[in-house]
């Protein structure tokens, strides 16, 4: 799958070892990292989600977050993205399946 970063500084929490132990934790971290090695194997979402059933939780977030999704990292942090079109421009997709390209808009805590 094919994946950008909204900004240098969601680069920073994804990537820079550092950064992301300070700001968040080691644990967060890694778990970020595992993420970013599947989104790398995986063609699409739904292949990701089927195989890994509930240890991910990936799902479309409501309310003031609607038209993102989320990867969960563990039970209180998650991984945000935005569905991409095969332009590059963010989309509303409603299916897994059609999930084949992102941008990352960032790590928070459940929530927020």
């Amino acid at each position: 799958m094919n994946f950008r970063y909204k900004n240098i500084n969601v680069q920073k929490e994804c990537e820079d070892k550092r950064y992301s132990t300070r700001k968040f934790s080691k644990d967060i971290y890694n778990g970020v990292q595992e993420i970013l090695t599947l989104l790398y194997v995986y063609d699409n979402m739904e292949k990701l989600s089927v195989t890994f059933g509930n240890t991910y939780n990936v799902h479309p977030l409501k309310g003031k977050r609607q038209g993102e999704w989320a990867i969960s990292i563990n039970k209180q942090y998650r991984l945000i993205f935005k569905p991409l079109n095969i332009d590059g421009e963010i989309e509303n997709i409603r299916e897994m399946r059609e999930i084949v390209s992102i941008q990352i808009e960032g790590v928070s805590k459940h929530y927020e």
